[in-house]
């Protein structure tokens, strides 16, 4: 009789077991299965962003189970799964950004991923820039940063300075701004970068000093207006470290000679790894 009790009791533990996993909305094997999900609260789908900073906010539909990962496209990788509920971005550029978002119960199979679009538009003019305000850059390689006009109206001469950390950096030239090539105007930099002394000098300071000029015809126009590249400088990654790009002693000049009252513009921020 105590043989037929105990195999009874089992027999009911099995069945609760199964029943219980049978409307299990974690089990993916359950009809009652509910696929993991999140919601991202802001910022909202297309808003824009005043800030070169901004923090993602989200919730799952379990935040006892629920684990993320996520990456800004053209910023970040993917980032290791966790369960935290935010993530803040800095030094973004005026562009439009897409943020991924990928979201499953603790340890499971089952990913569901999710997306919003925003843009930025954080830097006013008139005003010089840098872009790109964050660079994330290999021992080693080489890369790019561009100085833009912001918001000027008839653009015609600049000066200014631009420090860097050159026990990270090193200086190597610097070229005409794609603003200017498709506008038709010709362009004036000084000094001749061409020549090797005037790099050397650079690289001893750590600062480059720059003075540039537009100049056209009746076709062309003689001057720019708007917001674009005027001027890339090229750099090499030499050393593992992180600095910043500053914008200095700048004079903007329009096409009657007079002086642009010019807004201050943020730092761009370099990391060598």
């Amino acid at each position: 009789m105590r043989l037929k009790f105990l195999f009874l009791s089992f027999i009911f533990f099995l069945f609760s077991s199964c029943k219980r996993e049978f409307h299990n909305p974690l089990d993916p094997e359950s009809p009652a299965y509910i696929p993991p999900s999140v919601e991202i609260v802001s910022p909202v789908e297309n808003e824009t962003i005043n800030s070169t900073s901004v923090t993602i906010l989200w919730f799952g539909n379990r935040p006892d189970v629920n684990e993320y990962r996520y990456r800004l496209i053209d910023y970040s990788d993917w980032s290791e799964w966790t369960n935290a509920t935010s993530a803040t971005f800095d030094y973004l550029d005026d562009v439009e950004y897409t943020f991924e978002i990928e979201v499953r119960y603790r340890g499971g199979a089952d990913v569901r991923k999710f997306s919003r679009k925003f843009k930025v538009d954080a830097i006013k003019g008139p005003t010089l820039k840098f872009y790109k305000l964050r660079n994330i850059v290999k021992l080693g390689n080489e890369f790019y940063i561009s100085v833009w006009i912001e918001d000027i109206n008839k653009f015609k001469s600049a000066g200014f300075k631009v420090d860097f950390n050159k026990d990270v950096l090193s200086f190597l030239s610097l070229q005409e701004g794609e603003f200017v090539l498709r506008s038709g105007l010709g362009q004036v930099i000084v000094p001749d970068f061409s020549l090797q002394r005037f790099i050397d000098e650079v690289n001893s300071k750590g600062e480059v000093e720059v003075t540039t000029g537009v100049f056209g015809n009746t076709s062309t126009g003689y001057s720019l207006s708007g917001s674009g590249e005027i001027i890339k400088f090229k750099f090499k990654a030499k050393e593992i470290g992180e600095g910043y790009f500053k914008l200095k002693d700048v004079n903007v000049l329009d096409e009657d000679g007079n002086s642009v009252m010019i807004l201050q513009t943020p730092k761009a921020y370099v990391k060598v790894r």
